[in-house]
Formats: structure tokens, sequence, C-alpha cells
């Protein structure tokens, strides 16, 4: 259940208001990133701790291929649905989301790929590609940037 409800783009607190800042699957969908990320700032006190989630379009195949393996077909539909909709305006790597948040303010302490709970992250299956493919692992669909406020 919600406290507020509010346009990201127009945030409705006051300046240096929090602490903490999390926004996850958020960035993908909105209109105008910078806009969001200015609010964030915006609200932010100096030292604040942000983390922002975002999924990985670009490796969509390798994810497609990888809940299939895993039987996860109710993955495969979400994905296909968000593609089909339109619903994601916006795609991230590691470095466009470090470069845009630098850009608004925050320091970067760890950007990395991780998979949710739900994606199956202690199948052996999963563990063995792991070990194949270090730099950007195919099964870890989305990308995790922790800052904080400058």
């Amino acid at each position: 259940e919600a406290d507020v409800i509010a346009d990201a783009h127009f945030l409705c607190f006051r300046e240096s208001s929090f602490d903490q800042l999390s926004a996850y699957a958020l960035l993908e969908h909105v209109d105008n990133p910078n806009k969001v990320l200015a609010e964030m700032s915006r609200v932010c006190k100096k030292g604040a701790h942000i983390t922002i989630l975002v999924p990985a379009d670009s490796r969509m195949i390798c994810n497609f291929i990888i809940y299939f393996l895993t039987f996860q077909f109710k993955g495969v539909l979400n994905m296909y649905r968000c593609n089909k909709e339109r619903e994601h305006k916006w795609q991230y790597s590691p470095s466009s989301l470090k470069t845009l948040l630098k850009k608004h303010g925050f320091r970067i302490l760890k950007i990395e790929f991780k998979a949710p709970s739900f994606y199956g992250a202690n199948n052996r299956f999963l563990r063995m590609l792991e070990k194949t493919h270090r730099r950007y692992p195919i099964y870890k669909p989305h990308l995790v940037a922790e800052g904080i406020k400058l």
C-alpha cells in the first residue's frame, strides 16, 4: 500500500528530505529520466544512499533462453508483454547508468548485474553458466547501481 502517489518528474517533497532513496524498475518507464534524476537529487540529503535497479534489456534474447531452460515461463510472458506494449522507453548499460547518475550529483559506489530472487539463482545450471560468463552473466537481467548524493 502506497503512502504517497506522485509523478516522478515532479516530486511533492521538500529539498533534502531523504537519507535513502530507492528506484526499482522506474527509469526505463519514464518520459524524461534526466528530470526524474534531477528530482531525486533535489529531495536527497547530502550523503543520502541511493539504489537504482533497471532491467538489462540489451541481453533480452539470452534472458528468454535462460527463462525457457529453467522452466520459468511466466518470465517469458512478462518480457514479451513489456516489449509488445513498448512499456520500456529506455535501456541502460553500466556505463550509461553511471554517466546519468554522475551528471545528477551522485557518486557511484557499486554497479553490477543481479538476478531477482524469483529468477532461480540457486539453480545448478545457472551456477555453471556464471563460471563461463563472469563479466556479464547472462542470467542476471537487472542492473543495480548503488551510490551516495554528493
